[in-house]
C-alpha cells in the first residue's frame, strides 16, 4: 500500500495471500433418459477457500454450484440443448484491505440464482456444423453496486462505500451463432 502524490488517497496493489486453503466436492451424475436423450449433471460443494493467515474468503464463490444440460439428438443431424446454472448464496470477505471487519453496504450478499439456456446444432455435413441458442433465457440481471470494500478520505468526507459481493455483473439475455468446420 502506498499513497498519492497529494498524500490523502491511499494506493493498493494486488497480491497473492501467503497461504490459501481451497477444498471442495464435486461430482457428476450422466443419465441416459432414452436412446436419444442424455441428462448430465454436475455439483460443486465448496467446503473452505480462505486465507490461512486471516481466514478470510478468498473470494465471491458460491458454496454450492449445478449445472444441468439436458440433450436430445432430435435427429442424426440436429440436436436440442437446455441447460441451467443454480448459483447458491454468495457471501462477502469479512475483512477490509487495511484489515478491519466490514460493516454497513460491505456485508451485501448475492442471493441464488438460476440461469436457463437453449440452443440446436445442426450438422450440415460431416465437415460443417452450425449452433444458434440464447444464453440467461429469462434475463436474470446482476449489478456490479461498487467495489468489494469502502474507500474514501478521512480529510474530505469523500466516500464510495463498499457492496460487498456485490462486484459483478450477470449478463442479460444473450443470443449467439457459431460456425464449427471439421477436418
Amino acid at each position: 500500500m502506498g499513497t498519492a502524490s497529494n498524500g490523502t488517497t491511499n494506493i493498493y496493489q494486488w497480491e497473492n495471500v501467503p497461504k490459501a486453503l481451497v477444498e471442495g466436492l464435486e461430482g457428476s451424475l450422466n443419465l441416459p433418459v432414452s436412446e436419444t436423450v442424455n441428462w448430465s449433471n454436475n455439483l460443486t460443494w465448496m467446503l473452505q477457500s480462505k486465507n490461512k493467515t486471516t481466514g478470510d474468503r478468498l473470494s465471491v464463490i458460491p458454496q454450492f454450484t449445478l449445472n444441468s444440460t439436458v440433450s436430445w439428438q432430435v435427429r442424426d443431424d440436429l440436436s436440442l440443448q437446455s441447460t441451467f446454472t443454480w448459483y447458491g448464496r454468495q457471501k462477502p470477505k469479512r475483512f477490509n484491505y487495511k484489515g478491519e471487519a466490514v460493516s454497513g453496504s460491505e456485508l451485501n450478499e448475492v442471493s441464488p440464482y438460476s440461469i436457463v439456456g437453449l440452443s440446436a446444432t445442426w450438422d450440415v455435413n460431416k465437415n460443417l456444423s452450425l449452433t444458434s441458442g440464447v444464453d440467461n433465457l429469462f434475463d436474470i440481471r446482476h449489478y456490479r453496486a461498487g467495489n468489494a470494500q469502502t474507500t474514501g478520505n478521512s480529510t474530505t468526507g469523500a466516500y464510495l462505500y463498499g457492496a460487498g459481493a456485490e462486484t459483478y455483473n450477470e449478463s442479460g439475455r444473450t443470443f449467439y451463432v457459431s460456425v464449427n468446420t471439421h477436418f
